[in-house]
């Protein structure tokens, strides 16, 4: 069997054999290994995160528990418009990459094809850490 991916895969053998050595450089995990150490990936930095703002070392504005900043998630949503924030984020975002565009597209082609634009802007594509191959 072909595995889908190269880390994964459901071959009785390279099961048997990845339970044995799963700590090998580019080794292969079975299935239900990839999936433990996925969820363990995801679940162990939300305990430490728990523990230690259970832990009072730091004040809440530094370090909330995860319960505080999912209710004032929660209460962003509902309250405060968070929506219309993400929409205005990502509309100007959307915007200035677009601008953004407009403006380098054409300028490469112009770089790319004729020489004395390439030599005229040359130098200011360097400095900016673009280099101009000649």
């Amino acid at each position: 069997m072909i595995p889908v991916e190269p880390y994964l895969t459901t071959d009785a053998t390279d099961v048997a054999r990845a339970r044995s050595n799963i700590w090998v450089i580019r080794g292969v995990l079975g299935s239900r290994q990839y999936w433990v150490f996925a969820i363990l990936g995801l679940l162990f930095p939300i305990a430490i995160w728990w523990i230690a703002s259970a832990g009072n070392w730091m004040d809440k504005v530094f370090l909330p528990s995860p319960t505080d900043v999912v209710m004032r998630v929660g209460k962003w949503f509902t309250q405060d418009n968070l929506l219309k924030d993400i929409w205005i984020s990502t509309y100007r975002v959307t915007t200035g990459w677009l601008l953004s565009a407009l403006i380098a597209l054409p300028l490469g082609v112009f770089i790319g094809a004729y020489r004395p634009i390439q030599a005229l802007l040359a130098e200011l594509s360097v400095f900016a850490g673009c280099e101009v191959s000649k």
